[in-house]
């Protein structure tokens, strides 16, 4: 979506409720001539992503993720930025996943 003509990356990132340089960053390693598929990022892709409208939360809603093979779960409430910072961290190498 960023690399058509006139789109802004900022603007782009505030519609989906992400940070610019963390855009800015997915667009270096996956978008087009990035590493995404290098040795190093062997194991990271990017998968779609879909929302629905917030509704009443109950104690038994989760996230559920798939990835690696693992099945992630979280539970209750969700806070965005340890989620996000998580992912980050899962996405890495594993050689600099200790670093997390």
């Amino acid at each position: 979506m960023c690399l058509r003509p006139g789109v802004s990356v900022a603007g782009t990132a505030l519609a989906h409720g992400i940070n610019a340089n963390l855009l800015r960053r997915w667009m270096t390693q996956f978008g087009p001539g990035g590493k995404g598929g290098s040795e190093e990022n062997s194991g990271a892709s990017l998968v779609p992503v879909s929302t629905a409208p917030a509704v009443a939360q109950s104690s038994d809603s989760f996230i559920e993720l798939s990835f690696m093979g693992a099945t992630i779960r979280v539970r209750g409430v969700v806070d965005v930025r340890a989620l996000c910072a998580m992912l980050d961290c899962l996405a890495r190498p594993s050689s600099r996943r200790r670093q997390c």
